[in-house]
């Protein structure tokens, strides 16, 4: 089970999401050789909209089996 965060510019948090509640999320780690990121992570979520988390800054993955926090900074966002 995973839990999302959605946090604003001062990493506070603005609204969680269960796992039930995503419509797709995929979270993908890289080990690169690039020796200045060491990890390219990226993490694409779908949601319903909702007018809560327009302006969120930050999403945080929990992943409660592996025990597993991710912070990740939005630089795209598509309300389709």
């Amino acid at each position: 089970m995973s839990n999302i965060l959605f946090l604003d510019k001062m990493q506070q948090v603005i609204k969680s999401y269960d796992s039930n509640e995503f419509i797709v999320c995929v979270q993908t780690k890289e080990i690169t050789t690039n020796a200045s990121e060491l990890m390219n992570d990226t993490l694409s979520v779908s949601l319903p909209f909702d007018e809560t988390i327009k302006d969120a800054s930050y999403i945080a993955v929990n992943d409660t089996k592996e025990q597993e926090f991710s912070l990740y900074r939005i630089l795209t966002a598509k309300d389709e």
